[in-house]
């Protein structure tokens, strides 16, 4: 039988040219966040000949394994019928000429990439390729690299790429297969159902198999996880793609998936499963920033990450705490980051509701995608209600800007200081008034464009002058930061408004608060319930 793969242009590049090391200097969701906006506002210069934000895909068979490989290029450039170029954007808070140096190799195989597939669709025999990249906080300061390749050429390096690709994931096609046998053969692993149970497997298993959802109510004891698992297991073999997300807000909930998990081994099931542990719970350097300059564990971190996954997926393939955490300090390596790496091989991904819901730190490896081979299995759902609110709300605490200023008074920067100026100047306008709640339609407009400033100068300073930034400061970073992305999303359903307590100095607040976070409003779960095959919610 023909094997299957469905791989990205990221996916592809990312976990084969990419090195060095983690460093949150540099890639971090501020300017993650940032650089979308950059990508934008360049594109948007550009003439009628420029097209951006371009889908790219293409079949390709490499050692009788037929390849979905699918993109999106950032830009194609026509300069004539028969001249085309594409432009792949970079932006960083790093000095341009090191950021281009140390990740050439990553950025100019991305670009190949999307240049093949496009010459490839449009029948041309050459492709010019444009690296463009831009400072973030200094647009004007730009790098321009350009190269041009023939068909040939691109051709045989996509087919390098590929059959490297491929080396590794026979592991996966060969565990795979173990899987599919083994779930051929796997029976319910109880004699008896219990009343109720046998109704709920049918109920689940159907879905998964019509595209639709079911919200579950039963009492506590009739073995909801079992029996919506069971079905759920049972119906990956029928997709390649397929991986179930089993999500719940408690410790116990993880436990009980995973000790579901292991009954249906106990039964004969063969396949990967990990939990995946919060950071702050697995970190090795609690306390310390994701860089090599603070952590040991991120340097090197994409040289090294390919032969521990290779070695950990043949050897095992349950993948909780004790396991991750060994093989990740054996191997010198951050336990967070491989958890996540390894979870992208992993059947079933036991996690918090955060990894799919939270606009902050949702699953970009999985969710950016088409999620549409993916179940999801919600356990205690009505708890998302009130998480759900959490996860789309956000505050700023003028004692906590207190505490970060003061945290760096004898700081000589002067770009910090000035930033730090302009936020207490943003907070007084907001003071002035008795203790008490003051709704706004939106917030004052200074308000929008300080917040901005001051994450663009963070950014600087925590690449640039790390050692200027105290811990009481990048906390209170991290909140601006998660402000800003919820500004986002505001609409109708939030509610503006600032708090003034009786401590005028260090107890004024900003609010944003989402009053309805229900799936016609809420972005992400829109994202997810338009793009995914089904979605059960257990409640107790």
């Amino acid at each position: 039988m023909e094997k299957y793969l469905r791989l990205s242009v990221h996916q592809l590049v990312d976990f084969l040219l990419r090195t060095g090391d983690i460093d949150n200097r540099v890639f971090n969701r501020s300017s993650m966040t940032e650089g979308s906006r950059l990508h934008s506002v360049y594109q948007n210069k550009q003439d009628k000949d420029y097209f951006a934000e371009f889908p790219l895909k293409m079949s390709i068979t490499v050692d009788e394994v037929n390849i979905i490989l699918e993109g999106r290029a950032d830009g194609v450039i026509k300069r004539s019928e028969k001249e085309y170029v594409i432009d792949e954007i970079k932006t960083t808070v790093e000095d341009l000429k090191i950021f281009h140096d140390d990740n050439l190799e990553w950025h100019l195989g991305q670009a190949k990439c999307y240049a093949y597939m496009f010459a490839k669709q449009t029948n041309l025999e050459y492709i010019g390729i444009k690296l463009t990249y831009i400072r973030q906080g200094k647009e004007k300061e730009q790098l321009i690299d350009q190269y041009y390749f023939n068909i040939a050429e691109l051709e045989q390096f996509i087919m390098n790429l590929l059959g490297e690709f491929l080396s590794f994931y026979n592991i996966i096609f060969n565990k795979r297969e173990q899987r599919d046998t083994s779930i051929e053969s796997l029976k319910f692993p109880f004699e008896k159902y219990r009343k109720g149970q046998r109704e709920l497997a049918k109920y689940a298993y159907a879905i998964t198999k019509k595209r639709g959802r079911l919200f579950v109510e039963a009492p506590t004891g009739i073995g909801k996880t079992i029996s919506t698992l069971f079905p759920f297991v049972k119906a990956i073999k029928d997709d390649e793609e397929s991986k179930i997300f089993y999500l719940t807000a408690k410790t116990s909930g993880k436990e009980a998936a995973h000790q579901a998990i292991r009954i249906l081994k106990d039964k004969g099931l063969s396949l990967s499963d990990i939990i995946i542990t919060a950071k702050d719970k697995i970190c090795f350097c609690k306390g310390k920033a994701c860089n090599p300059e603070e952590c040991p564990y991120t340097k090197q971190y994409y040289n090294k990450i390919q032969t521990v996954l290779r070695y950990a997926l043949l050897n095992y393939d349950d993948f909780d705490l004790k396991t991750i955490t060994e093989l990740a300090y054996e191997n010198q390596i951050c336990p967070f980051e491989f958890e996540l790496d390894l979870s992208l091989f992993c059947d079933i991904i036991v996690c918090d509701y955060n990894y799919l819901f939270d606009p902050i730190s949702y699953m970009k490896r999985y969710f950016d995608e088409d999620t549409s081979s993916f179940l999801a299995l919600v356990d205690e759902a009505h708890n998302l209600v009130d998480r759900s609110r959490d996860m789309y709300s956000a505050s700023l605490s003028y004692k906590m800007f207190l505490e970060a200023r003061k945290s760096v008074r004898h700081s000589k920067l002067h770009k910090l200081k000035l930033a730090l100026s302009k936020m207490n100047k943003m907070f007084k306008e907001y003071e002035g008034k008795d203790e008490g709640n003051y709704i706004l339609e939106e917030f004052y407009e200074y308000t929008y464009k300080t917040i901005s400033s001051f994450i663009t100068t963070m950014q600087d300073v925590n690449k640039n002058e790390n050692k200027e930034v105290s811990k009481e400061l990048l906390n209170f970073y991290l909140e601006v930061n998660r402000f800003n992305r919820m500004l986002e999303f505001v609409n109708d359903r939030y509610l503006l408004y600032y708090q003034i307590t009786k401590d005028l100095r260090v107890s004024s607040f900003l609010h944003l608060k989402i009053l309805n976070a229900s799936v016609e409003e809420y972005p992400l779960l829109i994202q997810w319930r338009t793009t995914a095959r089904m979605l059960l919610s257990i409640c107790p």
